[in-house]
């Protein structure tokens, strides 16, 4: 919408992401923030430059690093689901939660068949009741948009609200 930024679109793969990590994300378990990042890293990315009414995607799960130029940027994201993707976070969804409570691993990436069925119930079990861990989910607020701020926002005492 304004402003300028480089993206870096990474492989869906090991090292720049986990099948755990990637589970715990979609958990909310850990914060897209908190992934490992190592600056060689960017020696295998698509690098990709974006101005104001330019719109970017990029495949399924592809860990990427947003750097913003030197100004205020502002910009929107917003996700299109299809079938597929439902099946494929559904099945990450429940082997998240078996991989946590059970320490299983190597766990099925199926999206047909009586073991997708066994982890989509699972996963609506958990996800639509008070055992999700998403509803207990707490943001942490430690900055204000300020437009006469050198970088256009300012930083101020943090504070919690719930979602």
């Amino acid at each position: 919408v304004r402003g300028t930024k480089k993206v870096y679109v990474y492989p869906a793969n090991k090292p720049f992401i986990s099948q755990p990590a990637l589970e715990k994300l979609i958990l909310g378990q850990l914060r897209e923030t908190d992934m490992p990042y190592e600056s060689w890293y960017d020696d295998y990315a698509e690098v990709h430059n974006l101005e104001a009414g330019k719109m970017l995607h990029w495949p399924l799960n592809g860990p990427h690093r947003v750097v913003n130029e030197d100004m205020l940027n502002v910009s929107f994201t917003t996700e299109h689901w299809t079938d597929a993707l439902r099946r494929h976070y559904a099945v990450n969804y429940a082997n998240g939660i078996l991989r946590a409570r059970t320490g299983m691993s190597n766990l099925s990436q199926q999206v047909t068949g009586l073991s997708y069925y066994s982890k989509l119930a699972l996963a609506g079990v958990v996800k639509f009741s008070p055992l999700n861990p998403q509803k207990k989910k707490v943001y942490k607020v430690d900055f204000r948009v300020d437009p006469a701020a050198p970088e256009g926002v300012r930083d101020i005492e943090a504070y919690d609200f719930s979602k």
